[in-house]
């Protein structure tokens, strides 16, 4: 093959020429072969060997840098991942042992939700009746109210009936007896007051009629009275009855049959 080159004398590097060839020893032999104007096909394949043998090198070299650098990149994730990774795990064995639990103990709420459910009217039913037993029970009991402190002496029994006999005018002292509920007697000029001695939840419910009983007194053809515990009976001018264990219903109908 014969190649055609420019005679064109060489410009020094130095002197601001052209740069140096990538292959010098390529060059030297390439600038001999120009003096005699022919370029062998082995020269040049020579030489494209050789760029590419560089341009592989370079790749090889970056490719190894990245290798490396994609390594430390993995290891660092591995590092901040792996403690992530234990936690979750943890988590999710707590989870399972949650849920597990809260299996284990769904029939025995559903059992005691059972229980209590039929417990419920029970105590409701013993609580009512302990409370009217204990409410019957002081029955017998009075409140006398307005005493001056001080007075009843050494035995406070004693003064309590001899009292009673001279309040109520009675032929000797009671047994301390229960007298008419609500009873305000004059005592040496002060007011004393005799009422029943019933518990603080009766007392409750008999005091949520006082209102409507103020009410029933304006009418003087209707009878009426609060039974133990705390049942308001009226008794209309016709003979009917109706009994009330709710103030507010009672009240209700006083005010639309009583006129």
């Amino acid at each position: 093959m014969v190649l055609m080159v420019s005679t064109r004398p060489k410009q020094d590097p130095a002197k601001g020429g052209r740069k140096a060839s990538l292959f010098p020893d390529s060059a030297s032999v390439a600038t001999a072969n120009v003096a005699s104007g022919t370029l062998d096909a082995s020269l040049l394949q020579s030489m494209m060997e050789s760029l590419k043998n560089d341009i592989f090198g370079k790749i090889d070299a970056s490719a190894a840098n990245l290798h490396s650098e994609i390594l430390s990149v993995r290891q660092e994730l591995k590092s901040s991942v792996e403690p992530l990774q234990r936690a979750v795990e943890a988590h999710e064995a707590t989870m399972g042992d949650l849920e597990q639990a809260a299996t284990d103990h769904s029939p025995r709420i559903d059992e005691l939700e059972a229980t209590v459910g039929m417990l419920t009217p029970q105590v409701k039913r013993l609580d009512d009746k302990c409370e009217d037993l204990e409410g019957r029970s002081r029955r017998n009991n009075i409140r006398v109210m307005g005493i001056p402190e001080g007075l009843e002496g050494p035995c406070a029994t004693d003064f309590v009936a001899q009292l009673l006999r001279d309040l109520l005018k009675l032929d000797e002292k009671p047994l301390l007896d229960h007298p008419t509920a609500g009873g305000r007697i004059l005592s040496s000029g002060k007011r004393i007051s005799i009422s029943p001695d019933n518990t603080s939840s009766v007392a409750k419910k008999r005091a949520a009629f006082v209102q409507v009983k103020r009410t029933l007194h304006s009418y003087p053809n209707v009878k009426f009275g609060l039974l133990f515990p705390a049942t308001l009976k009226i008794t209309m001018p016709n003979g009917t009855s109706h009994r009330f264990e709710d103030p507010t219903v009672a009240t209700d109908f006083v005010n639309k049959n009583c006129k």
